[in-house]
């Protein structure tokens, strides 16, 4: 029996097909949005010291100067929910001082 190139062509698109339509599961599920923490306005479910941290052009600003020292390590905790797993997605910017984010 003699086979052309269309016919294995053809036989191999019809497979990949029907495995495509009997196990839907093989294929990567659709990723979860991203749910913000932060409404871009307001410290709303965030627990900071006013007198270091605020809303400054949709972002979260923490401050500390000659003026408005801090005695040590000053934070700001999410406080609005319980997370389960997750990502964290942010931009973060740092001006002349050390810094960083801790989560656990």
């Amino acid at each position: 029996m003699s086979l052309n190139l269309s016919s294995c062509l053809k036989g191999v698109l019809a497979l990949a097909g029907i495995c495509l339509v009997a196990f839907p599961s093989a294929l990567p599920a659709d990723e979860p949005e991203a749910v913000s923490i932060f409404d871009g306005e307001t410290l709303e479910g965030w627990d900071g010291n006013p007198k270091f941290w605020r809303v400054e052009e949709g972002a979260i600003t923490g401050e500390t100067t000659k003026e408005n020292p801090t005695d040590g390590n000053t934070f700001i905790i999410w406080r609005g929910g319980e997370p389960g797993d997750f990502e964290l997605e942010l931009d973060y910017k740092i001006v002349g001082h050390n810094s960083g984010i801790q989560y656990r």
